[in-house]
């Protein structure tokens, strides 16, 4: 079996499995050990290269959300409380029997 790193069109290079004939016809599981062993390989080659394949360290911190992002959520969270608290004290509860079908009738025996 041998590697052999192929330049492409775009500049990139990557990892090619060249097979020779008696290697074509692999056992059950072979290929996955194969893929396996050309990956292993290919990291090898890319570190003594010197060419970057990690992710940075802070890769998952650019899903994060800015501080001032959050800022303008807690504002629009609390502005929208404030305005449910406004809405609760309009709607005072009547006393009860004040309900309009129990009110006296006028003119009523």
């Amino acid at each position: 079996m041998r590697l052999a790193l192929v330049p492409s069109r775009t500049g990139v290079t990557h990892c090619a499995l060249c097979l020779r004939h008696s290697e074509a016809a692999l056992p059950r599981g072979g290929a996955r050990a194969q893929a396996l062993a050309a990956a292993k390989a290919a990291l090898e080659r890319l570190d003594a290269a010197g060419v970057p394949w990690r992710r940075p360290a802070d890769y998952y911190a650019e899903m994060v959300k800015s501080d001032a992002h959050m800022a303008r959520v807690k504002a629009q969270l609390m502005h929208e409380q404030a305005q449910i608290e406004a809405a609760d004290e309009r709607c005072v509860p009547r006393a009860p029997g004040a309900a309009a079908g129990d009110a006296p009738r006028v003119g009523a025996p």
